[in-house]
């Protein structure tokens, strides 16, 4: 697979240092897709956006968020109260 065939590059390591090392790699080789990564650290989306990373995600964040949602579609919606409005 040539570069020009791929559109999106995934930082996925859990390590930021590695993410910034990356994406440095990404640039020096003139990629012009995007790039989205995943951070522990709020801080760390801040850095990596200034590198040049299109979208950054905290993976606590996100997860947070993903459980909710998870929990309001699968507990809520078969709650008693629920099941007596349907």
């Amino acid at each position: 697979m040539s570069r020009k065939q791929i559109e999106v590059v995934l930082l996925a390591m859990p390590n930021s240092q590695a993410n910034i090392i990356a994406m440095e790699q990404i640039q020096e080789m003139g990629f012009d897709g995007k790039v989205a990564a995943i951070t522990r650290y709020a801080d760390e989306v801040d850095q990596l956006k200034e590198l040049g990373v299109d979208e950054a995600f905290n993976i606590y964040n996100e997860a947070g968020s993903g459980f909710a949602q998870h929990v309001c579609a699968r507990i809520l919606e078969k709650s008693p109260s629920s099941q007596s409005a349907a």
